[in-house]
């Protein structure tokens, strides 16, 4: 596997151009270890890669080029190893320097054109910003090298599903079920006993007017795992992406009246309720849930949950801190408590708040993840209601170019932008919030926001 160039001194040319875009070492984002950046490809992460973990220090300092040239060193010595490229990116994207991490895959795709990595890499990064028609391309690429791939045979493998399950997700999110199922059974051959194949493959088959077969395969999956969801609570899932409410409600409580004591099928249709604005059937299903297993804390998070998204953010505040006392990793109780604060009038509290989201932010800091952008998400929030606007625009830009972030998170990157003097920028998040099929508490403060800066937009133009 090819993992340099041969010249060194266009290596340094490259470097000098990239040198001047590395961003400064932050403590709140490039906390990944070894073990993160190269556990899925190696059996065990021991003292044989120390200098992955020395070249991962230069990087904190800042030092692209000996960082790079550590890496290409520990490949060498490793061939097992992911390209110096790619472990290069990895490191970037999870200190939020998306520039580099760009500029380095690229210059991976012709040194390291052989490596699948390469590829689903640049897929995926297509795939966040919703270039859905390139992304497929790309995991097709990743899929044919993957298959090709005379390496590690537990990358092959580990790449091959990424590329089928990303090119199945490219097809799934534009409605082309036909297209996504064959990607879907060739990932389901590398992972049989994964669940989520089964749970997609079943909404290709409702999609495509296969609901019995959708149906018997979703009750084969619970047989032989009680513990999975009930199919009518799958199905109904589906139907609520499809925007059909009353069919995946009358799913949900087909779900109940089957399974009445089953805390898992309760739960389910408890976070149903809350994404779909049944909160009156949330705290139904959180109450019975709490009654069969008194032990478990999920109710009581989903209650706090309830309580937020109705306004009653002193009541979500009291329930998340209970939670938080007895759990105090939990990142939905640690959010919760966080927004609970930030959004009482007492301003003097908010300090607090920000701690909370500090913390979180901390600890979930990668960009790449849902939780990492929302908690980045939260935590910009919190710079922007202490005060500190441009610290949070930053934050929310670099969230923003990450990923795809909630109806609250546009919302809260609208009032943000507003703030600034960023008219334009505000108008399009907030338009993105307001489009959202999802309920959040701000829903009136985002019409009313989008309102005023329209009136703003008419004034300039006259």
């Amino acid at each position: 596997m090819n993992t340099g160039l041969r010249n060194p001194s266009i290596v340094v040319l490259f470097l000098a151009a990239f040198l001047g875009t590395l961003c400064s070492y932050s403590e709140g984002y490039a906390q990944m270890t070894v073990s993160e950046l190269i556990g899925s490809s190696v059996d065990q992460v021991d003292d044989r890669y120390r200098n992955v973990a020395d070249a991962m220090v230069l990087f904190q300092r800042g030092n692209a080029a000996a960082t790079l040239s550590m890496l290409q060193d520990s490949v060498k010595q490793h061939p097992e190893l992911p390209p110096a490229e790619v472990m290069f990116a990895h490191l970037c994207f999870g200190s939020n320097q998306l520039k580099p991490g760009r500029d380095i895959l690229q210059r991976g795709a012709v040194v390291a054109s052989s490596d699948p990595e390469v590829w689903n890499m640049l897929a995926d990064l297509q795939l966040r910003e919703g270039h859905l028609a390139e992304a497929e391309i790309l995991f097709k690429k990743g899929a044919l090298v993957a298959a090709d791939f005379q390496g590690n045979p537990k990358r092959r493998l580990r790449q091959l599903s990424n590329a089928h399950a990303g090119a199945a997700l490219t097809n799934e999110q534009r409605g082309l079920w036909r297209e996504a199922e064959p990607h879907l059974l060739a990932w389901q051959q590398i992972a049989p006993n994964n669940e989520e194949i089964v749970s997609r493959l079943a909404v290709v088959l409702m999609n495509t007017a296969r609901f019995d077969e959708a149906r018997k395969m979703l009750d084969q999956r619970r047989a032989m795992n009680p513990k999975s969801a009930p199919a009518e609570v799958v199905i109904g899932t589906a139907y609520e992406r499809l925007g059909k409410h009353a069919e995946a409600r009358e799913a949900m409580l087909e779900s109940v009246k089957k399974y009445p004591n089953d805390f898992e099928t309760r739960i389910a249709v408890a976070r149903w309720g809350l994404g779909s604005g049944e909160i009156a059937l949330a705290l139904e299903s959180a109450a019975a849930a709490e009654a069969l297993d008194k032990t478990s804390f999920l109710p009581e998070l989903i209650v706090g949950q309830a309580h937020y998204l109705n306004g009653e953010f002193a009541k979500s505040e009291a329930t998340f801190q209970k939670v938080y006392q007895s759990k105090p990793a939990n990142f939905d109780a640690v959010n919760g408590l966080a927004l609970s604060i930030l959004a009482q009038e007492d301003a003097s509290r908010y300090s607090m708040g920000r701690e909370y989201a500090e913390l979180l932010a901390r600890t979930n800091n990668d960009l790449k993840t849902v939780q990492g952008r929302q908690a980045a998400t939260l935590l910009a929030w919190a710079l922007h209601r202490t005060g500190r606007g441009a610290d949070a625009q930053r934050l929310i830009t670099g969230v923003l170019s990450s990923g795809p972030v909630s109806a609250e998170g546009a919302y809260f990157a609208a009032t943000i932008y507003s703030s600034q003097g960023e008219k334009q920028m505000a108008q399009e998040a907030v338009t993105k919030a307001l489009a959202s099929s999802k309920s959040f508490p701000y829903h009136v403060q985002a019409g009313q926001l989008q309102e005023a800066l329209r009136q703003t937009e008419e004034k300039v133009a006259r």
